[in-house]
């Protein structure tokens, strides 16, 4: 079971699953066509820390609605206990998503879109 802190206060969230987890890391190399020349030249950098999608699932809508107000706040957020693929400390990018789940409309989902910070 994942356990979420933030480094604002003391308080932490607790879903009931963390459901399936995408991350992605983006390349920064650039690529520079070359007139006249068969291969291009390129400006080779690492990627950047990866970032996605973790969604959250909870069993009432008073826990998702405790979690959506957890993670609106300036702050940044560890991954206290849990998964090791989960990111250890992040920090939400865009909307973070409140959804009911379709098959048992009693059940909800959060999608907090992040960006992984170093540790």
């Amino acid at each position: 079971m994942a356990t979420f802190a933030r480094s604002i206060d003391a308080v932490t969230v607790t879903p009931a699953l963390v459901m399936p987890f995408e991350a992605e890391d983006e390349a920064q190399t650039i690529v520079h066509p070359v007139s006249n020349a068969e291969y291009p030249d390129a400006t080779l950098r690492p990627a950047t820390a990866s970032a996605g999608v973790i969604r959250l699932f909870f069993l009432t809508f008073d826990d998702v609605e405790a979690a959506r107000l957890f993670f609106r706040p300036a702050s940044t957020f560890t991954t206290t206990a849990g998964p090791s693929w989960l990111p250890a400390r992040f920090v939400p990018q865009g909307r973070i998503r409140r959804t009911q789940d379709p098959d048992r409309p009693g059940r909800w989902m959060l999608e907090v879109p992040y960006q992984e910070l170093a540790p």
